[in-house]
């Protein structure tokens, strides 16, 4: 496992690099410095996000999945068929992270989608995507974009609640069950978009 510290001011590469098996972590520190990849992302590891800065995936990538304990993971990519930025797994958002979605069909690679867990984070779509999971322990769902659920989502119990203002098509597939547990938070799930 491997971790690359990044202090600097913001930087690109058009070069691509591997996550082994046993995962990696790119820290970005400065919390106005953006880390810009446009090189394919591959291997069998996940990858984590540490720092107050902006991590920047414009490929469509393979690796294993991505994790964002801190600062803001952020792309533009889209496409139908095509594999998310994020990689082929779940998508984990820590309570100092924020992930951003800009383009339609960017978070799943066909209707299956992909799986999210909000741990206490934020996540933001501008544009429809699919999800085959939602998982919620704390944390906001936002934006504009419709999100397309294949599956029941989960809220589990927190101390601050679990705040979904994105739309929500839970009809898209059949019928939908929202799960949530009775934590000690007011409200254990605030919904103030559309479900339908």
């Amino acid at each position: 496992k491997s971790t690359d510290l990044f202090a600097g001011f913001s930087a690109s590469s058009d070069r691509g690099f591997t996550v082994n098996a046993g995962g990696g972590t790119i820290a970005v520190s400065n919390a106005a410095t953006v880390l810009t990849f446009s090189g394919y992302v591959t291997g069998a590891g996940r990858l984590v996000k540490e720092g107050n800065g902006w991590l920047y995936l414009n490929n469509h990538n393979t690796f294993a999945g991505l994790t964002v304990n801190s600062g803001t993971f952020y792309t533009t990519v889209g496409n139908w068929y095509e594999n998310p930025a994020h990689g082929n797994g779940t998508l984990i958002v820590n309570s100092n992270g924020t992930a951003i979605f800009t383009a339609a069909h960017g978070f799943g690679a066909s209707f299956d989608g992909r799986a999210m867990e909000i741990n206490g984070g934020l996540y933001r779509q501008d544009a429809e995507n699919y999800v085959s999971g939602i998982t919620m322990t704390g944390g906001w769902l936002t934006g504009g974009g419709e999100i397309r659920l294949k599956a029941h989502p989960t809220i589990n119990a927190s101390t601050s609640g679990s705040v979904i203002s994105a739309p929500i098509n839970a009809g898209f597939w059949g019928s939908y069950t929202f799960t949530v547990a009775d934590g000690a938070a007011t409200n254990d799930l605030l919904v103030s978009n559309s479900v339908y």
